[in-house]
């Protein structure tokens, strides 16, 4: 992790993604603008730190485009909703346009307000998302549904991942800002 042309940029979007390093004792250690000074390198983080410095690295650039494949992937609950609540700023507020594609159905509902289902590489449904989540018309899509919901139930809630973005909401959106995505 090393200072840019734009370091602040750099500081406010690892503030904004919550990249946090530990201890062997579990302890929280240092802060972003520390990561960088002292020039930890991306063989000192985890899978999951990694990844958000990926995906920080490519919101950095600006763009007008965000292609997300399966972006949440090894990302706890509160980065994903951390990253969703930057995706939604550089939609809502940057006008980037977002081709978000996943198997996860929970950041789909948060995030997408049209959605499209494929199935063996073909469009077989597409429409608003809550539409197509609660009334689709595809018996492949409301299988898939029906399993989705049903395995919420033993695993991550949408509940939980909306109180996460409520919770990360002005934080996030504050470093975004200063970090000159305004």
């Amino acid at each position: 992790l090393t200072p840019s042309i734009n370091g602040q940029r750099c500081i406010c979007l690892l503030e904004a993604g919550g990249l946090q390093l530990y201890d062997r004792h579990g302890m929280a250690k240092g802060c972003p603008r520390d990561y960088i000074s002292k020039g930890v390198m991306m063989k000192d983080l985890s899978g999951g730190q990694r990844h958000l410095v990926y995906v920080l690295m490519k919101l950095a650039s600006d763009p007008e485009v965000i292609l997300a494949d399966e972006i949440l992937l090894e990302l706890d609950l509160r980065t994903q909703a951390r990253v969703l609540v930057m995706l939604q700023h550089m939609v809502t507020v940057r006008k980037a346009a977002l081709l978000y594609l996943t198997v996860d159905i929970t950041p789909v509902e948060v995030l997408c307000k049209q959605s499209m289902f494929m199935e063996k590489g073909k469009i077989i449904e597409s429409g608003p998302t809550a539409k197509l989540l609660l009334r689709s018309e595809a018996k492949s899509v409301r299988e898939y549904m029906r399993l989705a919901f049903q395995n919420r139930m033993a695993g991550r809630h949408v509940a939980g991942l909306h109180r996460e973005m409520e919770s990360a909401l002005t934080e996030v959106k504050q470093k975004m800002i200063s970090s000159g995505f305004s």
